[in-house]
């Protein structure tokens, strides 16, 4: 495979999370925020949140309506969700192997998308206690799950 050619298929990769159209202005985008903040529906606090929001996802290339469903505020800071990690790094071509996934341990391979670098991580939860965690609803009913999610984090 050509260096051209490989180039040409991870580009087209990108391509699989709704691409932000060019003719968005940011006039366009600020009344977009203006109107999920006043909609309640989430989880910011005022339209200049929500443009913050808006213009990380715009920044990834996504287009606005994502921007919720990808970034939560947490702390009071925009984060984006493990969800949305693990699918902009599949999406861009990266492979995961999973090893274990249980409510003992979560453990998996991330690979770059042209197969340069590949790392390991793991965690356990004593690390998710570490972090105080554990008393989370979430993290009592779907230890597993959780577990997963905090290794995409890491990773």
């Amino acid at each position: 495979m050509t260096e051209e050619l490989a180039r040409y298929e991870h580009e087209s990769q990108r391509s699989q999370i709704a691409p932000m159209r060019a003719e968005w202005t940011i006039e366009a985008l600020e009344r977009i925020a203006e109107r999920f903040a006043r909609s309640g529906f989430f989880d910011v606090r005022d339209k200049d949140q929500a443009f913050a929001i808006v213009m990380m996802a715009h920044a990834l290339g996504m287009h606005p309506a994502q921007a919720f469903g990808v970034f939560h505020v947490v702390k009071g800071r925009p984060t984006m969700s493990a969800q949305a990690m693990l699918a902009l790094f599949l999406s861009r071509g990266g492979k995961v192997k999973w090893h274990e996934t249980t409510a003992r341990r979560a453990k998996a391979t991330f690979t770059r998308w042209d197969g340069t670098t590949s790392i390991t991580f793991e965690v356990t939860p004593e690390d998710a206690k570490r972090e105080n965690l554990l008393n989370k609803d979430n993290w009592k009913r779907f230890p597993a799950d959780m577990l997963r999610w905090m290794l995409v984090r890491k990773a």
